[in-house]
């Protein structure tokens, strides 16, 4: 293995790791391990730990930030049928990017432990916003939380395969995910 091949290999073997095993419990010695590569060859690569951690989950703070940006162009709260596009955009970019989904829903320690850059916290923030309105009662605070919660769940259950979220599962996860939203 060389170069892009080397850091692309890299970066798969410590997503699987990091979101099976956690991220605080994973070491660079397990992820070198896993291909037969030295601790310095994944350090070549990446400078430290966080630095391949951040290079997992950015992706999905970027594909994130782009839905929540197309969304925001809409008054808040959004529509039911808005509502409903965006919970199915959000479900889909969760599966395109599940290790880092699985990781960040999974290791609550990684959330908790790590400083993230531009991008984490806000992208929650500003997503629950599309959801709450500019002054949300706590009710809709729940029933927002409990929304987001019920898509993030599943898409976090290993070791289910990303291809089975085809249509129908996905329009499943979206129904649950609305009606904890309309409940009452």
């Amino acid at each position: 293995m060389k170069g892009p091949r080397t850091r692309a290999a890299i970066l798969e073997a410590a997503a699987v790791a990091f979101s099976t095993s956690g991220y605080e419990i994973t070491t660079l010695e397990q992820i070198a391990e896993k291909l037969s590569v030295s601790r310095g060859t994944v350090l070549f690569h990446f400078e430290s730990k966080r630095a391949l951690l951040l290079e997992i989950v950015q992706p999905l703070f970027r594909s994130l930030d782009v839905v929540i940006g197309e969304f925001e162009a809409f008054p808040v709260p959004l529509t039911a049928r808005l509502r409903r596009q965006l919970l199915t955009r959000y479900c889909d970019v969760l599966n395109e990017h599940r290790p880092a989904t699985t990781l960040l829903v999974r290791d609550l320690t990684t959330i908790i432990q790590m400083h993230w850059p531009d991008g984490g916290p806000s992208i929650t923030n500003r997503f629950m916003a599309l959801l709450q309105g500019h002054h949300p009662d706590d009710s809709l605070k729940l029933r927002s939380a409990a929304t987001v919660g019920a898509i993030l769940r599943p898409m976090a259950l290993p070791p289910i395969d990303p291809s089975l979220l085809d249509a129908e599962a996905r329009q499943v996860i979206v129904n649950c995910a609305l009606a904890a939203y309309t409940a009452s």
